[in-house]
């Protein structure tokens, strides 16, 4: 009797181990599936990225031509000109052009597009009028901007997306309706405030703040809210695929800055966001309108493959006091550096040319004149080799399509250095 009761124990033991291990298995399996879906999705976004990324320079210099020259001609009209209206509109419509190929871009790269003084208050008027068009009645949507504030360097288009991934994340946070604040202020970071956030840095930023009444995130979900494709949601509830806070924080980083989140269960959430206030705040650069006299500003090497774009850079250069000399190959521009000698003063160069290319170019460059300004020019944006070459020791970059005053800025500045 007592070998029987051992055996139906060791039976009865091996069929919950067989349970067990099926049980394992199953979830294995479901793991797996899941690794197999994200893993098919990252394929997916990494071949959007590559055509966005193939279109966008040659877009770019498309747009490039039309929004410089339309800006070169705004410039020189007043506005009782029977035109002016017309250049305008031609000008914004380039604009919205240029701007969707940034979005792009940003989606792709996950980094900056552009770089260049953008004003917070102004992203969240551009983001507003979306959020309380399309979210439910029962969401009181509240705002509190700061006046003054300074501006941050970065791409509005980045921001304004980021902005838009934070109301939608403190909508859903909502389903029963509630109050999303959004404000903007001025902070310096400090050593007291480093103390108790070791993760952030000193300076002085412009914050952006998000503010709902939504459930609120337990300590263990806010270790990892901006993880990839982590979420709360049941799969078939999720609608950005668990990237959009990942998106965020991707873009808040690639911008200089850092999030502070306070949440707790019940009680809302607060997401703060640090970027550096633009370096361009109270420096010394000349306006764009201030054109120095022909002749008295310097000599202009402009090196590009497309003829459009070294007539434009020709034109805006030299209506403004600049004598251009114009290259369309990295070979030729560095025979020229060779052959004018110390008469040029500053180099822009674009990165995307047949032949060297603009990396090899700007080291063949720096051998022949090491101290020589070079404003680095790209539709890519300034993530890759833009970045690259910049810390090698380019002195700006300059983000295609670009208007008469980024142009004049962009030299300006490199020559201020």
């Amino acid at each position: 009797m007592a070998e029987r009761e051992e055996l139906g124990r060791r039976l009865a033991d091996a069929e919950a181990r067989a349970d067990r291990a099926e049980r394992a298995l199953r979830e294995a399996k479901e793991e797996n599936r899941l690794l197999l879906n994200r893993l098919q999705q990252a394929h997916k976004l990494q071949a959007i990225g590559t055509l966005a990324s193939g279109i966008a320079n040659d877009f770019n210099n498309m747009m490039g031509a039309i929004l410089g020259y339309t800006s070169l001609l705004k410039n020189r009209m007043k506005e009782t000109h029977p035109y002016f209206k017309a250049v305008d509109t031609i000008e914004k419509s380039a604009e919205r052009a240029a701007e969707l190929t940034g979005k792009l871009l940003g989606f792709a790269r996950g980094g900056k597009y552009r770089s260049e003084p953008v004003s917070l208050n102004e992203v969240v008027e551009r983001v507003l009028p979306i959020v309380r068009r399309t979210f439910p009645k029962s969401i009181v949507v509240e705002t509190s901007l700061s006046k003054g504030l300074p501006p941050t360097e970065g791409d509005i288009g980045q921001l304004e997306h980021l902005l838009l991934n934070l109301c939608l994340n403190a909508r859903d946070a909502m389903p029963s309706g509630g109050s999303l604040r959004i404000e903007t202020d001025r902070q310096t970071v400090g050593e007291p405030f480093l103390e108790l956030h070791p993760w952030a840095r000193a300076g002085d930023f412009v914050r952006l703040t998000v503010v709902d009444t939504g459930k609120g995130i337990t300590p263990e979900t806010k270790k990892r809210i901006f993880e990839p494709f982590f979420s709360t949601k049941r799969p078939r509830k999720r609608t950005g695929g668990g990237m959009g806070l990942t998106m965020v924080y991707g873009a808040v980083k690639n911008h200089g800055g850092f999030i502070e989140v306070h949440s707790q269960p019940g009680k809302g959430s607060t997401l703060h966001l640090y970027l550096p206030v633009s370096w361009r705040v109270g420096s010394d650069s000349l306006s764009a309108e201030a054109d120095l006299p022909p002749g008295k500003a310097g000599r202009i090497l402009v090196v590009d493959d497309e003829p459009s774009i070294r007539d434009l850079a020709a034109a805006i250069l030299g209506l403004a006091g600049y004598e251009v000399l114009s290259a369309e190959t990295g070979e030729k521009a560095c025979a020229l550096l060779r052959s004018e000698g110390r008469s040029i003063t500053l180099a822009l160069l674009d990165i995307e040319m047949p032949g060297m290319g603009g990396k090899r170019t700007f080291r063949r460059m720096r051998k022949i004149r090491p101290e020589l300004p070079v404003v680095v020019s790209t539709g890519h944006g300034i993530e890759g080799q833009a970045t690259e070459i910049l810390e090698m020791g380019a002195a700006g970059y300059l983000g295609k399509p670009y208007r008469r005053g980024d142009l004049l800025e962009a030299v300006r500045s490199a020559l201020l250095k």
